[in-house]
């Protein structure tokens, strides 16, 4: 059961939301974590080529959860792509970082380039459920101006 308080203007049932990770299985738990935080409407992505042609077609997307290792094009490259989109409703996207491999640059890359959140794996429901509501009720990070 969660503890987490969910404000009235987020309505979890009607996010949509976009998965990318490399790893077959934790797609399956991303969805399942979701799942269990009451949202059901979840689009996947293996990379973040892929991830770009997803959000080409899907332009109500809600959220990005994000892994950093992919192959073809990586978390960083997708972050710095859909940011710089001249598609300002999709740069605007909140994403949130997911990754295993949570060493303090990593950290600071994503930050610079306009994140919402950073999360390590294994993830818990609850730090899921706190990291959406903060990706949606308060702004990213800008990146810095080149």
């Amino acid at each position: 059961m969660s503890n987490i308080a969910i404000p009235a203007e987020i309505d979890f049932a009607n996010l949509n939301v976009l998965t990318i990770d490399d790893a077959p299985f934790m797609l399956k738990m991303i969805e399942r974590s979701l799942g269990m935080a009451g949202i059901s409407k979840i689009l996947t992505a293996k990379n973040g080529v892929e991830a770009l042609d997803v959000i080409a077609n899907n332009v109500d997307i809600d959220l990005i959860i994000c892994d950093l290792e992919m192959p073809e094009m990586d978390g960083f490259e997708f972050v710095r792509t859909l940011r710089f989109n001249t598609n300002e409703v999709c740069a605007k996207i909140p994403v949130i970082i997911l990754t295993g491999n949570g060493q303090m640059q990593n950290f600071h890359d994503s930050i610079d380039l306009g994140i919402s959140g950073f999360v390590e794996k294994p993830i818990t429901i609850e730090i899921l459920k706190q990291q959406i509501i903060n990706a949606l009720t308060t702004p990213f990070i800008s990146p810095p101006v080149i």
